[in-house]
């Protein structure tokens, strides 16, 4: 038995540490104005969580410092009417947050395009729901 946990614990160690979270996003039958959504599901650390914040979603998709993330840190997606999508996520510990932002046409709302999913929440249960003219956590 002792092997096997100083075993787990190295490879925990070697992989970085590895959580996977499964986010499922459940479109509404008229998102967008029937255009495709594109949301970016965003990993960082917690230092990076006020530079991002800062930028907001209503500048993020155009900013330089969306341009430089490397894909392990961004997931981008393109969402339609009635979708329903799973993304696989493996976060690592470096990575202590995801940031969901969507960028409506006409939604206005801060809260309605963006959503924030700390550590303790990576294995929530219920899923992200895109509606009309916003995000929200459905549980």
């Amino acid at each position: 038995m002792r092997r096997i946990i100083i075993l787990a614990g190295t490879l925990c160690i070697i992989a970085g540490c590895i959580t996977h979270a499964k986010l499922a996003f459940h479109c509404d039958d008229n998102i967008n104005q029937g255009l495709l959504l594109p949301v970016d599901i965003i990993l960082i650390s917690k230092g990076e969580e006020k530079n991002v914040l800062q930028i907001g979603y209503d500048a993020w998709f155009e900013s330089e410092y969306r341009n430089n993330l490397p894909d392990t840190k961004l997931i981008k997606l393109a969402l339609n009417n009635k979708e329903m999508r799973k993304v696989n996520i493996d976060v690592s510990q470096k990575n202590e947050m995801i940031i969901i932002f969507a960028d409506y046409r006409d939604a206005l709302e801060q809260d309605a395009q963006q959503i924030i999913i700390y550590p303790q929440k990576w294995r929530m249960k219920g899923a992200v729901r895109v509606g009309e003219k916003g995000l929200s956590i459905d549980r």
